[in-house]
């Protein structure tokens, strides 16, 4: 018989308790990566966070055993994603068109990035140790969200990243934390307190809010995305109508307001809607010439991190009618699956698309994940920034990533019931 008692589950392999403190520590690290720089005006690739997973990183390979360390298939397409991106890579350089500073730096921070990876997702955490790292980062960027609104209230009303490198993936973890509070009001199975309840709706205000003062367009596809599967999942038609019209009735109160409306007029996100308005908007500028670019290597690839090249960005960039990106030296194609499409090749492209596709496959037949929805939604957000964002070198990004690809690949095998006891699952 079952009963409530939490049963502590024995950790297998054995690992030190040390290892899961410095692991929560990194995902509080995580949502304030660029902190150095905002304190003390210290800009170095040795950011605590890098310094941290690296630490970690190699803390695993010393101390666990390679016996110990359980490594995905899936996961493993991502490392093909590489190797097979330096042919091209090479290529370039046999014909003098390598931009070696550019893909010696992002080669390295992908060889960490997906190192760290590696290690910790192998590392075999039962199912209540990802959800507290996950509450962690969730917490976390709720705090740097707090930190950007006050910022834009009170010093600049312009587009904020808080203590992240740009608004883009602030937006990103923002958008996350967003579906852990929703889910997190929607308990009704637990015996959580009315004052965490309480917090966790101020936390999803405040995390909403700071979607807005990001700026970012892609965050809003994926929020007006999230939203629609949320109700999807939990609520019937009926609920949905009225809360529709409730919120337009708040709505148009609030509008009545003049200090509201002001706010308004400035906020970020809905001033660069109506600034684009009437404009090819840049991304599709970039993908179109990034086409161009890759059909002039005969398919083959451009090579890593070499589309932002000075000299190829000059030949299909700085002659487009587009003035924003004419004014800029080089940027990314803000475009994950066309980035590696255009830099790594073909067979990575694919090897990308299949990694995606396993998740979302696992995630679907794993029908005993609780909170499954939760994960779908999340994932679904991964998916669509990887659209309309270059998010490879964003460890926050791949934090998330390797999170939801654990809770795909057979979670039961990661909780042990003993008999008479019942294990919480949050």
């Amino acid at each position: 018989m079952l009963t409530s008692k939490i049963h502590t589950i024995p950790q297998e392999g054995g690992l030190p308790p040390f290892l899961y403190v410095l692991l929560a520590v990194l995902a509080a690290c995580l949502p304030f990566e660029n902190i150095l720089f905002h304190l003390a005006q210290i800009d170095t690739p040795f950011r605590p966070h890098r310094v941290l997973a690296l630490f970690i990183g190699a803390l695993i390979f010393i101390i666990v055993p390679v016996r110990n360390l359980k490594y995905s298939a899936n996961d493993l397409k991502l490392i093909g994603v590489y190797l097979f991106g330096l042919v091209p890579s090479f290529i370039a350089y046999l014909e003098n068109r390598l931009e070696f500073d550019y893909f010696l730096l992002t080669s390295l921070q992908l060889f960490i990035i997906l190192w760290i990876f590696f290690q910790i997702k192998a590392l075999p955490l039962e199912i209540g140790v990802l959800h507290k790292l996950f509450h962690v980062f969730c917490f976390f960027a709720m705090v740097n969200s707090g930190f950007m609104i006050y910022t834009f209230l009170f010093e600049d009303i312009g587009r904020q990243s808080g203590f992240m490198d740009n608004p883009n993936y602030a937006a990103f973890t923002l958008n996350v934390a967003l579906v852990y509070f929703a889910y997190q009001l929607s308990k009704v199975d637990d015996a959580r307190s009315g004052w965490y309840r309480f917090f966790c709706f101020v936390a999803f205000i405040i995390v909403l809010v700071g979607i807005f003062v990001t700026g970012s367009r892609s965050a809003m596809i994926s929020l007006v995305f999230s939203v629609f599967l949320y109700l999807y999942f939990h609520f019937s038609w009926k609920k949905i109508i009225i809360g529709f019209l409730l919120f337009i009735v708040v709505s148009g109160l609030l509008m009545q307001l003049d200090r509201f409306q002001n706010y308004m007029d400035v906020v970020p996100l809905l001033n660069r809607l109506e600034s684009l308005s009437g404009r090819e908007e840049s991304r599709i500028t970039l993908w179109k010439q990034g086409w161009m670019a890759f059909a002039d290597t005969y398919y083959l690839g451009l090579g890593i991190e070499q589309f932002k090249n000075p000299d190829i960005y000059i030949q299909y960039l700085q002659t487009s009618d587009n003035p924003m990106l004419v004014a800029q030296e080089g940027l990314v194609l803000h475009n994950d699956y066309l980035a590696v499409l255009f830099e790594y090749g073909i067979i990575p492209f694919l090897l990308f698309v299949s990694f995606y596709f396993t998740i979302l496959r696992n995630l679907l037949k794993q029908s005993n994940i609780r909170y499954r929805s939760m994960w779908l939604i999340i994932f679904m957000n991964i998916v669509l920034f990887s659209f309309f964002d270059t998010t490879f070198q964003s460890m926050p990004f791949w934090f998330i990533v390797m999170i939801v690809s654990a809770f795909s690949e057979n979670p039961v095998s990661r909780v042990k019931l003993a008999e008479g006891e019942f294990v919480h699952q949050y």
